[in-house]
């Protein structure tokens, strides 16, 4: 969304001459926009986003000056249940109702354009929960109403504890089982593990790709390595989304792509699948017999074949491969006093075998592992995270906890407010059923006659 609406992360509110004409190119010809996830859309950012929209549709035949969006159709899809809006105050989610004195003007205007949305339709057929006892339980940890017995059921499906039968975790189907984790230090090292554990059973080889770091065509000096690697250890506790230096791949493994290279082809960012080849470098030396192979140079590409893809096959390949290059990052480093560009180039992509809550969401996983245990240093689990990462498979036969948890967790109740927005959203529900009769009977009328 921060690209089909020009919206910078450092963004000053300002537009330059060339992101107005970039807008008007895109949305000149487009009719509809949907959202997904809309649950992490803030108020100023749904503010922004209209607002940029607006500029672009100024060219555009069905272009509304007065209207939200410059006129355009906007659908929005999600549960407001589900994560809210990153890196924000809480009472940006759109759930929140305005506060005068604490709100921005943004902030404001972004609640106006959300109530402007009237026409809604509530979709209560659960399609990914099959299981009636486990449906039932997510309802409640959905509204913050969770029991003793809920926490007992709970209990029973840690592993290797409780009631539940023991599982061969080596043999299908929970040898492809997924984890679901908040911290990243767990879904780098399952990650880890799960790649090496895949080579030592299919004999394939692993390699150790480091990423090329160049400042103007030419390698980076000691002391500038000294800083990237620096800014690599800093980048890690804050999570920042840089190329990583480091990525291990082998034939076979599953893997995730970390970048939007190709969305109109789905080829973005979360999109998953598996390595069919790896094709090297060709200045890359000729390769060691080992188990483990360190590449001098990042691969020219690996084919990967997509669980999902809208690209026509490629002569030669199967439908849904495709080849993913190494792509470039700039950064910036100070070294000395001095501000100095890096272009660092590396395959956007990691191993698939563990996600974090946030990367699950929206996700459906046949066999899950979830780790719901408080983490050590960022605080409590919300009731957001813990049904986001509970309701990705199908009930309790498909999923298992890692470990114990904090039994509070699951005694917190939600805001208010968010509560108040079900009842608003189920009258608007019901608002709109009303109107899709009486526009049902009508057409049927005219029809008879």
């Amino acid at each position: 969304m921060h690209v089909i609406g020009q919206l910078s992360l450092n963004a000053n509110g300002t537009l330059s001459a060339q992101a107005r004409a970039r807008l008007k190119r895109f949305w000149r010809h487009r009719q509809y926009l949907i959202i997904d996830e809309y649950s992490m859309l803030s108020k100023t950012f749904l503010a922004n986003l209209s607002n940029n929209i607006s500029i672009g549709m100024q060219d555009s035949p069905h272009f509304k000056p007065d209207d939200p969006f410059g006129g355009l159709n906007v659908i929005l899809c999600g549960d407001l249940h589900q994560f809210p809006p990153v890196a924000n105050w809480a009472t940006e989610a759109l759930y929140h109702p305005v506060n005068g004195a604490d709100d921005s003007t943004e902030a404001q205007i972004g609640r106006k354009i959300y109530e402007s949305f009237t026409t809604v339709v509530i979709l209560k057929e659960q399609m990914r929960v099959t299981d009636p006892t486990w449906r039932e339980f997510l309802t409640r940890l959905r509204y913050g109403r969770v029991g003793d017995s809920d926490i007992r059921m709970l209990q029973n499906l840690i592993i290797d504890q409780g009631d539940s039968p023991l599982i061969d975790f080596d043999a299908e189907p929970w040898c492809n089982a997924g984890l679901v984790t908040p911290r990243h230090a767990v879904r780098e090292k399952w990650n880890e593990f799960a790649v090496r554990k895949w080579c030592r059973t299919s004999r394939e080889q692993l390699f150790v790709c480091t990423a090329r770091d160049e400042i103007r065509g030419r390698e980076l000096s000691r002391k500038e390595k000294y800083v990237m690697a620096s800014r690599h250890g800093e980048n890690k506790r804050k999570k920042c989304k840089d190329l990583p230096w480091k990525i291990e791949i082998a034939k076979g493994m599953k893997v995730m792509v970390t970048n939007n290279l190709k969305t109109d082809l789905d080829v973005t960012n979360g999109a998953r699948g598996e390595i069919v080849d790896i094709v090297l470098h060709p200045d890359e030396p000729l390769l060691p017999d080992g188990p483990i192979v360190n590449l001098k140079h990042p691969p020219a590409y690996v084919l990967v074949k997509l669980e999902r893809t809208k690209a026509s096959p490629l002569p030669g390949l199967e439908t849904g491969v495709i080849p993913i290059e190494p792509i470039a990052s700039k950064m910036k480093i100070i070294v000395n006093g001095s501000a100095r560009t890096v272009t660092r180039h590396q395959l956007p992509m990691t191993a698939a075998y563990a996600f974090t809550d946030y990367r699950a969401q929206g996700q459906s996983i046949p066999y899950v592992i979830v780790d719901i245990a408080k983490p050590p240093s960022c605080g409590n689990l919300t009731l957001f995270s813990v049904y986001v990462a509970l309701s990705r498979s199908s009930g309790r036969h498909t999923i298992r906890l890692l470990r114990d948890f904090d039994e509070e967790t699951f005694k917190r109740s939600h805001h208010n407010a968010l509560l108040a927005e079900d009842n608003r959203l189920e009258e608007l529900n019901e608002r709109t059923k009303k109107e899709w009769e009486a526009y049902k009977t009508i057409v049927e009328g005219y029809r008879t006659t």
